[in-house]
């Protein structure tokens, strides 16, 4: 896929924060768990807690899903401050 390739390769020239959540996620759905990894590191930074958005869009989203049984997701969760006990004190409220 050529042209999949080509536009992924353009995409990972930004320096914008939001695109490598997204570059992140076409790496994980892909089946590439380092690139995915990587690409997730220089999205995350320390210095900046997760807002809960970040939070939830992270731990819920589907393509993120093939990254779970690698145990460097928990690892990575932990380090950007993604812990159960952080889930656990969210409030979801059904209208």
């Amino acid at each position: 896929y050529p042209a999949r390739d080509a536009a992924l390769a353009a995409l990972e020239q930004t320096n914008e924060r939001d695109a490598f959540m997204k570059i992140a996620r076409i790496h994980a759905w892909s089946g590439n768990a380092d690139a995915a990894f990587a690409w997730l590191d220089r999205y995350f930074d320390p210095d900046s807690p997760l807002l809960t958005e970040e939070f939830a869009r992270i731990l819920w989203d589907p393509f993120f899903q093939p990254l779970g049984d690698d145990p460097r997701w928990l690892a990575w969760r932990e380090r950007a401050g993604l812990t159960e006990e952080r889930l656990a004190a969210i409030e979801i409220t059904v209208p």
